[in-house]
């Protein structure tokens, strides 16, 4: 999954950096504006035109990509709470597991969610050794997301905890999601993924898109689909036998 890093125009920083220099008097400024010729593509700093594809970006600013790391990348993403109990939790795999930047005893699990608003996430530490940590990421809803306005999307988001000790070289792995029965999950007030089960697709579907859920199909016999990796806790995933829904999971 990739994340694309916003980018911010610096114009209106640089002109409010032109404006506060200027008003100090006597001290030099350098000055960066646009090119006298709007068609030359030039730039004028400090009075004289710099050739056209000149870089006059400022060194450290998001242009600097090639420098970034997964640490940067992490700290772009939306944090949420570490919420004790997620509704309709589910362990996830995360895209990534990272150390924060400044205090490396905190690390961070990047994952593909919902709104953030809406998104409940549990990052906790399962084991930690010399060695290695082994992290547990569950991704549900908050306890009013089922009667709140939630924006449909696909979000970068992160969730974050403690360690004992600064991560240092130690490796870093995670749960993986287990296979098996699933327990009943709420998917609105008045159903649950339960109610899915034993249904044809049509059946399904009908009453999803009637209550205005978002709905996949991601196996259907020996045949598995590829879907996008991303966790929704709003979506529902079905899973098909013979015609029949015989497994229904959020994500």
């Amino acid at each position: 999954m990739k994340y694309s890093i916003a980018r911010t125009s610096l114009a209106p920083f640089l002109l409010a950096v032109t404006v506060l220099l200027a008003a100090c008097g006597d001290d030099p400024a350098v000055t960066v504006s646009a090119g006298s010729d709007p068609g030359d593509g030039a730039d004028v700093i400090d009075g004289e035109e710099t050739p056209p594809g000149t870089d006059v970006s400022l060194p450290g600013g998001p242009d600097d990509a090639e420098d970034r790391t997964p640490e940067d990348d992490a700290m772009a993403d939306i944090e949420i709470p570490n919420t004790p109990e997620p509704v309709s939790g589910v362990i996830t795999a995360p895209v990534e597991v990272v150390a924060d930047p400044v205090d490396d005893r905190l690390i961070f699990a990047r994952f593909v969610g919902g709104d953030p608003n809406c998104t409940a996430a549990r990052l906790e530490v399962i084991t930690e050794t010399p060695d290695t940590v082994v992290v547990e990421l569950v991704v549900g809803i908050t306890d009013d997301a089922l009667v709140r306005s939630c924006v449909a999307g696909e979000f970068a988001l992160r969730v974050g905890v403690q360690l004992g000790e600064a991560l240092g070289d130690r490796g870093v792995d995670w749960t993986d999601p287990a296979p098996g029965d699933d327990e009943p999950i709420l998917v609105t007030p008045d159903l649950s993924t339960a109610d899915f089960v034993g249904l044809t697709i049509a059946e399904a579907t009908e009453i999803a898109e009637t209550n205005i859920i978002d709905w996949r199909i991601v196996r259907e016999d020996d045949e598995f689909f590829a879907v996008t990796d991303d966790y929704r806790p709003d979506r529902l995933n079905f899973e098909l036998d013979d015609g029949v829904i015989t497994r229904v999971t959020l994500g």
